[in-house]
């Protein structure tokens, strides 16, 4: 069973730590960016192994949340902890008043993309790169 719990920074980056296609760094360099804002930090488990986490923030100041990073360990993969993440912060977004979810991938992330329009999220917008690939896509799910 998953469990999904509220954590701290460090426990994110202890996990992050586990996802081969996460630069271990990433979180230490750009946690400038949770400064001054209302955050979600979460944890996922599963038979007390870690299985993933999930950071959200108010980067827009527009009445969203920010899911500004998921991941999941390898061996938790298929197992629901993607969708558990998920449904929590949804919950926890309603509750904090939050009118919609905003979330950036690459367009190379195939599997979470088809995982966010699973889940009702729709595209917003596409940041160009020179290489398709890298390009990001903003997506959007509304919690009305």
């Amino acid at each position: 069973m998953v469990e999904i719990f509220e954590s701290k920074i460090e426990d994110a980056e202890r996990i992050g730590e586990l996802i081969p296609e996460f630069d271990p760094l990433y979180i230490q360099k750009n946690i400038h960016k949770l400064e001054n804002s209302k955050t979600l930090i979460l944890s996922a488990s599963i038979s007390k192994k870690d299985a993933g986490y999930a950071i959200c923030y108010d980067r827009y100041n527009d009445g969203s949340t920010y899911l500004w990073l998921l991941g999941v360990v390898p061996e938790a993969r298929e197992h629901g902890v993607m969708n558990a993440l998920m449904q929590y912060i949804y919950n926890w977004a309603k509750k904090e008043g939050y009118k919609s979810i905003k979330v950036k991938t690459q367009n190379f992330r195939k599997a979470m993309l088809i995982a966010l329009i699973k889940n009702g999220f729709n595209f917003l917008e596409v940041e160009d790169s020179e290489d398709i690939n890298t390009s990001k896509i903003l997506l959007e799910k509304l919690l009305i």
